[in-house]
């Protein structure tokens, strides 16, 4: 009998073991958010606005020749199009601004943010680096917002985190600033908002609207 209830839990424990191993963040069809962003060739990438342009942030005088340092943001969502209960992903691009492709954008992006919703007034934020050919995750972090509250900037990626060590390294190489005038002011200039309304939620450098 004792040897049977050691058997029991035995398989117990490796069943519970599988399921725990195999657990995937799966969400809008794709479960690799935990290590890496979706191929930038999928069709269920789409802009979030019709104009398909990017923002801009411009920084005068601060570009690596002293001319203006130019960084785009993209607001985009993963999933089924015009079902826009998806993941929400904002995209940085420090290169040419003029194209509309998605697929240009996201194989030279350098930093994204991809938002979900964990729970009630709770979204998941995970955070990505390009490496290589891959924006691969790095970093998650859990935030409570409320219905019609703007989230400022230095709620959304916490002040000691790696997301903004990164943005700090990134703006470093691609301009002439001295690192000690790249500051907390300057990152929540271009790090992302989150705008909650009862129909919508985006991390994004504007205000956008999801519907759920």
């Amino acid at each position: 009998m004792k040897k049977l209830l050691i058997i029991v839990l035995i398989v117990c424990f490796v069943a519970i073991f599988g399921v725990m191993a195999s657990a995937k963040f799966s969400f809008a069809g794709w479960d690799r958010w935990d290590e890496e962003l979706p191929p930038e060739n999928s069709k269920d990438w789409h802009w979030v606005w019709p104009s398909k342009k990017p923002a801009e942030y411009i920084i005068r005088n601060s570009g690596v020749l002293g001319d203006n340092l130019i960084i785009s943001s993209l607001d985009l969502y993963y999933g089924e199009k015009f079902n826009m209960k998806a993941v929400s992903v904002c995209l940085y691009v420090s290169r040419d601004i003029n194209k509309n492709d998605l697929d240009w954008y996201i194989t030279n992006g350098t930093i994204a943010l991809a938002s979900f919703f964990s729970k009630k007034n709770k979204i998941i934020v995970m955070a990505y680096r390009k490496e290589g050919d891959i924006l691969r995750f790095f970093e998650k972090w859990e935030i409570e917002y409320q219905v019609f509250k703007t989230i400022e900037a230095e709620n959304v990626i916490p002040l000691e985190s790696q997301v903004r060590e990164e943005f700090k390294k990134w703006i470093e190489s691609i301009s002439c600033l001295d690192p000690k005038d790249i500051n907390k002011n300057l990152l929540n200039f271009i790090l992302p908002k989150i705008l909650v309304s009862e129909e919508s939620f985006i991390v994004s450098v504007a205000d956008v609207y999801i519907k759920k």
